[in-house]
């Protein structure tokens, strides 16, 4: 059995809710790829609503797994693409983030960006803590306030 067809099977058997928020989250990071490649981030900010409960670790977490694996299928969905989505999904369900975004020079000297997002100071997703203190923090792109 080819990998796509064993893909295929796995997310049949999946319960429809799961099904319905994997296609949720595959449609709404296509959009916000598109979104940061035609209007940029500031525009595309404005979508976030205002959000300011907590998030459930289970949520977060979800989140957290699957956008990664679903952003595969996405060309370009680079690490700001990701959070970005999982902040929008988050908000949308009325729970803040905060989104970071930190550099880093590499052996040969070349700066490198990275973005990861936060939620009740936990990384919900963009790497493992020490592989994040390697980044100098430049901005918090929290969702703006009411």
């Amino acid at each position: 059995m080819s990998k796509l067809s064993r893909r295929s099977v796995k997310f049949w058997r999946l319960a429809a809710a799961d099904r319905l928020e994997i296609i949720v989250i595959l449609l709404m990071i296509i959009f916000v790829r598109l979104g940061l490649t035609v209007v940029g981030y500031a525009k595309l900010r404005r979508l976030i609503p205002c959000a300011t409960a907590l998030a459930p670790v289970k949520i977060s977490n979800r989140f957290g797994r699957r956008i990664p694996r679903l952003a595969r299928f996405v060309p370009g969905a680079t690490c700001l693409t990701q959070a970005f989505t999982a902040q929008l999904m988050l908000a949308r369900r009325g729970y803040k983030s905060e989104m970071r975004v930190g550099v880093r020079q590499d052996d040969a000297g070349k700066v490198l960006a990275h973005a990861w997002l936060l939620s009740q100071g936990e990384i919900v997703l963009g790497g493992e803590p020490a592989d994040l203190l390697r980044y100098s923090p430049l901005v918090d792109l929290s969702p703006r306030s009411s």
